[in-house]
This record gives structure tokens, sequence and C-alpha cells, in this order.
């Protein structure tokens, strides 16, 4: 601050050598900060009230606001927040003056200041400081995107009180028999066939909204595949390791110690950690390609993407397509209005209005969200920038179900496209950290710097740890069927036995375990001694590889699980506490960012930073993200999948119907791919009547067999 107070000095001296330069309005503020001068340096005697207040209300360092509410409820008094806009960042300080040096006034005559500093060569750029009050300058609601948020907000709680009414009402009469609110509505419509669809439609559609219902099936946690749970675990962990590194990342945007920074994180390894948390990314990529292939690889699906029928075939293709995009687009447009629309009139400190700049940038690109192409025309916008992953996955998903057609139509082929499809896409990766000189970060503060706008956002750098996933899961899917049939043809039969084997076991797990602790700590040389420490070279190489090797390791991990073990690091990855946290890990995905910058901007004081404190924070922030994450899952996720299921699986009935572990943990999975709308012709006789009656009453009492589902 000592520039600060030169500047201050220089009205001292602007008073005497040239006062008609000053505008008139800006008088009375000189005269203010002259006096201050005065009684604070010179004299060392604070005789004014005002000045007293100045000292007492301010902030005393940078990335700090001050005594806020105290000093705007001082009589004649202004808070003023001044912002440093910095190469890699912004720095704030909260300054409380007399009211005629109000933040408006400063800002008007910024030109004087920085005449000032040109003439003292005092090396200030007046025009990267911008005075605001402490006063945030909130949104319009009166725009359309307000309006239809708002609209789509009302819907779903109508949505969700209408089928809470109905279910109350219907366990008040339950003991009637044969007699509830819907079977009646039902009985109804068998009496006016020219109104039953549209009521059925709409009866159902509603059903779907059974809040309560899909609460008390979250905690129903049953799977009929138990040696797929281990995911469970994993996905968790990597939700965990999401919110850490993003809490983590965010904080360097404002804390009250930058200065320390490097300090703290040079030779600590906790750094090294919380930087591998990125990787939790990759995992989410890998888990996505195995699901994908372990439910297309499936017999019955398989046939339908025969490219010897090549109409079927791509018609099969553009259903699943747009069954996936269904899945996941209203849960992603709800949690986008929340962050654009919404938050934004919650917040009130001086430094909200970064948040309300940063959802600002959704007026424009909104629409590239929607589309999921945002990662490849904008990918560093602020605006709900961790929707990047979901644009990849679905792109990811594009080209994989293109190699699944191959794979269905040649077998040994597919597995050769897949295999060569990582191997050129990894050499991809290199050449890309070798084009753009992508070096391992090892500097907190330049951290975004270093992982490259044409690099960290494109599926084309990202999907080696999905396409390994990819065969990963074809792997496992034939091991699967080869069990059934007693057969022994698959690569993971033959090897069956020997990871079955207690010793071979746990040599799986050091294996697995030490590639992917290599791959975290293995840098800590650079931490250390500096990013020359390691040839260019091999940093190159490097980050072309380490997000598919890490991957890999995971895949280690698990594979005695998968093959049917129940050690005890099975049984802790595969607990029932991690199976919960899973199914609602998408909708914290979408909402956890939000809790994060809302705690972050909305703060009046920023946080001095230590591993501790930000590992407190982090705590609280989980427990707030996994509540809000519920809330969102059982309000649009559930409904949204139900409805879905509805569409694109046709009707169901207790013969056919049933809950397989690979739809239970992957929401997104390929259906059958065969639009089948039973409410199209099924209305015409008394036996699809009854038929319909039956299911209808079936969705009554178990509403849509339980999806443990792995959105990611």
């Amino acid at each position: 601050m000592i520039k600060l107070l030169l500047c201050l000095i220089y009205f001292i001296l602007l008073k005497h050598i040239n006062t008609s330069q000053i505008d008139g309005s800006f008088q009375p503020c000189q005269d203010y900060l002259v006096s201050a001068i005065n009684q604070i340096i010179i004299d060392k005697n604070i005789t004014e009230s005002s000045i007293f207040q100045t000292l007492q209300f301010s902030s005393r360092t940078w990335n700090d606001q001050g005594d806020v509410e105290g000093c705007i409820n001082q009589e004649n008094m202004a808070f003023v927040e001044m912002t440093y806009q910095l190469s890699d960042g912004e720095l704030y300080r909260g300054l409380c003056l007399k009211s005629v040096c109000n933040h408006q006034i400063l800002e008007e005559n910024k030109q004087i200041l920085q005449e000032f500093s040109n003439e003292f060569s005092l090396g200030i750029n007046f025009t990267q400081i911008t005075f605001s009050g402490n006063k945030p300058i909130y949104p319009t609601t009166s725009s359309a995107a307000f309006i239809v948020m708002a609209t789509v907000l009302c819907i779903i709680a109508f949505f969700n009180l209408v089928s809470i009414f109905i279910n109350t009402y219907n366990q008040v009469i339950k003991r009637r028999p044969n007699t509830s609110l819907i079977s009646s509505t039902v009985s109804e419509c068998q009496q006016n066939s020219s109104s039953q669809q549209r009521q059925f439609i709409a009866s159902q559609i509603i059903s779907q909204f059974n809040f309560i219902g899909h609460l008390q099936k979250v905690f129903i946690l049953k799977s009929n595949n138990e040696d797929l749970n281990i995911f469970n675990g994993i996905r968790t962990f990597s939700f965990l390791q999401v919110i850490l590194g993003h809490e983590f990342f965010s904080r360097l945007s404002y804390m009250q110690n930058p200065q320390d920074l490097q300090i703290i994180v040079k030779d600590n390894p906790i750094f090294l950690f919380i930087s591998s948390c990125l990787f939790s990314v990759d995992v989410f990529f890998l888990l996505g390609g195995f699901f994908v292939s372990y439910v297309a690889a499936d017999a019955k699906l398989l046939n339908n993407f025969n490219l010897k029928d090549p109409i079927k075939a791509f018609s099969c293709y553009f259903l699943a397509l747009v069954n996936r995009i269904v899945r996941i687009l209203p849960t992603y447009f709800v949690a986008l209005m929340i962050f654009w629309k919404l938050v934004p009139y919650f917040g009130q400190s001086p430094t909200w209005q970064r948040y309300i700049i940063h959802a600002g940038e959704c007026d424009d690109i909104w629409w590239q969200k929607l589309l999921f192409i945002d990662n490849l025309i904008k990918p560093k916008s602020k605006c709900f920038g961790w929707g990047w992953y979901l644009s990849n996955d679905l792109q990811m998903y594009l080209f994989s179900m293109i190699l699944i057609m191959i794979y269905a139509t040649n077998k040994r082929i597919g597995k050769w496209c897949i295999a060569l499809s990582v191997i050129i896409f990894c050499a991809v990766s290199i050449w890309l950290s070798f084009k753009y000189n992508l070096l391992i970060p090892v500097n907190a503060q330049t951290f975004a710097l270093n992982i490259g706008d044409n690099y960290y956002y494109k599926p084309w750098a990202r999907c080696p740890p999905y396409l390994f996933g990819l065969l990963f899961g074809i792997f496992y899917k034939e091991y699967q069927i080869d069990k059934q049939n007693q057969t022994k043809f698959s690569f993971f039969s033959q090897i069956s036995n020997t990871i079955g084997h207690t010793y071979f076991k746990f040599f799986i797990y050091l294996i697995g375990l030490g590639i992917i602790f290599t791959f975290i700590w293995a840098p800590l040389p650079l931490l250390q001694n500096g990013s020359d420490y390691w040839s260019s070279n091999i940093q190159h190489t490097w980050q072309g590889v380490v997000r598919l090797f890490y991957t890999i390791g995971v895949c280690l991990v698990c594979m005695p699980a998968i093959f049917g073990s129940k050690d005890l690091i099975v049984q802790i990855l595969s607990c029932k506490l991690f199976a919960l946290l899973a199914r609602f890990s998408f909708s914290g995905y979408l909402i956890h960012y939000i809790i994060i910058a809302f705690n972050l901007w909305n703060s009046y004081d920023a946080m001095y930073f230590s591993f501790s404190e930000l590992f407190y924070h982090f705590l609280g922030v989980t427990m707030i993200v996994l509540l809000f994450g519920l809330l969102l899952h059982l309000a649009v996720e559930q409904p949204v999948v139900g409805l879905s299921n509805i569409i694109f699986n046709g009707k169901r009935n207790s013969n056919n119907q049933r809950t397989d572990s690979k739809q239970s943990l992957n929401s997104r999975t390929i259906t059958q791919p065969f639009l089948k709308n039973y409410l199209d012709s099924t209305l015409s006789t008394d036996q699809n009547k009854q038929s319909q009656i039956a299911f209808y009453e079936k969705q009554e009492l178990n509403q849509n067999v339980q999806n443990n589902k792995n959105q990611f």
C-alpha cells in the first residue's frame, strides 16, 4: 500500500500546485483525503471522527474487505471496494471513506490519479483499478432467460407437489381394496376412450415426480452384480477429488496471503495430491466407456448395431444418442439456469459482483452449453465452466458407438479398432503436449496456464481413458457371457483363475496402486528443484500419457473385485455408503461448483490459505454439495430418468422387467433402441386396456425399478 499512500500525499501537493484543474465534485473528496494525510502521517493526531472511522473499518491487507457493515452503518461514511486487475488474477481491498469520496467519485476521477502516477513514475496503471460500492449490480429479472428459469422451476415444484398429494391421498385410502386415486382415474378413462389417452399420459408424467417415493428408493441399495459395486467407491472418491481440486484452485483467486502461497506448497507433497485431483475426471471417462461397452456388448442389443443392416444400425445409433441426451440435458439445463439466473440474486458481499460477471457470460454462450460444443469453441468461459466434461463425454460417446457398431459386425476387428484408437489418440495427446509446450505444473499460481486451452478441454486429447474403459468393458462382458455359458473363450476367462490366486491378487493391487502413486508424487523433485529439473521432452511425454496410465492403475485395482474377490479393499470400496453417494453423484457434480463459487465470492473476508484451512472448508462444502445434489437428483434427475424409461423402453411387465446391475450403475446406458410407445395403439382393445391398468398399478406401487446410476 506504499504507492497508494503516495497517491494520497499527492493530494497535498495538488492542493498547493494546481486546484483549478480539479472537478468541483472532487474538491470535497480531495480536502478530506488531505486532512486524513495531515492527521495520520504528519500530525499523528486524529481529531475528526470520519478519519478515525476510516482507520477502524477499512481493511488491513489485500483481499480483505474490512468491517463492511460497521462502515455503512456510520453516518456520512461510504464503503469503497478497490479491485486491482493483475495478469493472473485480481486483488481486492475494502476502504471506508467519507461519503464525499464514494466509489462513483473515485471512479469518475481516475484520470487525475493516472496523470499523477505518470508524472512521478509510480508505475500504477489506474485503468487496472476499479472502484465499486458494497452493493452488487444484480441482473434484470425481466429477461427471457429469467422468465424461462422461473417457469421451469415452478413446473418442477408443481409436479412434485401434485405427486406428493396423490401419494398422500393413496396412503390415506389404501385400506379400501382396489381403490386409489390413480386406479379410479384409469377406470374412468375406460368409460371415456376419447380422453383416456390424455389422462393416462398426464397421470404417468406426474407420477414420475414422486419426491417422497424417490427419497425412499435412494436408500434401497441392491445390485444384481455385486462384483461391480467397487465402482461405487471409485466413483465416490473421484467425485470428492473433484470437489477438493475445485475448492483449492478457486481459493487461489481470493485469499488473504497470496504472497505466501509458493512457500506453503514448496516441498509439500499435499500439493501434488491436490493437483492429481484433476485425474478424477479421467476416471469418470474410464467408467463412462466401461459401462457403455458393458451394456452394448450384450447379445440382445449388439445385433441392433450390426452394420450388415446399416439402416437398422444407424437408426439405433441415433435413438441411443437421443436417449442419452434426454437423460442428461434436462438436469444439466436446470443446473445451468440455477447458476445463471437464480443464484446471482442471493449474494450480498462486495466481491459478489465477480460471480455475477461470471454468470453473465452465459448470456452469449448458453446455447453452446446445451449443444455440448462449448469445449470446442470457448473452453475457458466462466459460464458453467465445469460443464466441459459433459460435452467431452457426449462427443466421446458418439465416437465410441461407431466402434461398438464395428465390434457388433466383427468382434475381433472391433476390439483391434478400439485398441488402435487408444494408441492413436494417446500419440495425439503426446504430440499436442510437444506442440503447445505443456510442462508439468509445479507453480500453483500459474497452474491453469500450463494445462493448455488447446489440450485440456479437447476430446481428442482426453479420450484415451474413455476408449480404454470401452475395451475393458468389452473384455469383462465377454467374461460374463463365458461364465453363463460355462466356457472359457474370452481373455478374462483364461486369466480369471490366476487373478483369483491370493498372492497374484495382491501383486495386482501392488502394481495398480504403484502406478497411481507414481503418477501422483513422482514430480516431487520438480516441486523442490524447479521445472527445469526434468527435460522438457520428458515432461511433454509425461503430460501425454499420465491420464491413460493413471486410469490403467485404477483398472488394475478393480480387477480382483470384478473377478469375485471379497477382500478388505473390495469390501471398503463396495460399502453401502459409497453406493448411496454414487446415486446422486451426477447431480452433485452439476451443483458442486455453484456451492464453491457462492462460498468464495459471498465471503466478506478471504480465507487465510493453509492446507488445514483448505480441508476444513472442503468438508463443509462437501456436506452442502451432497445435500443440494440429493435435492436436484430427487426433484429433476430421477423424474427425467423415469420419463426416458417410459419413452425409450416402452411398457414393462413383471415377466420381462428386471433390474440389471449394468443399468443400476449407469443410467446413461444404451437402452433398447426401438421407441416403444404403448399409448400409440393399445387403447383399441379391452385386453390392452387391462394391460395398461396393470402396468399403471405396478407403477403406483413401485415406480421405476431402482436405477443406481453412474451419471458420469
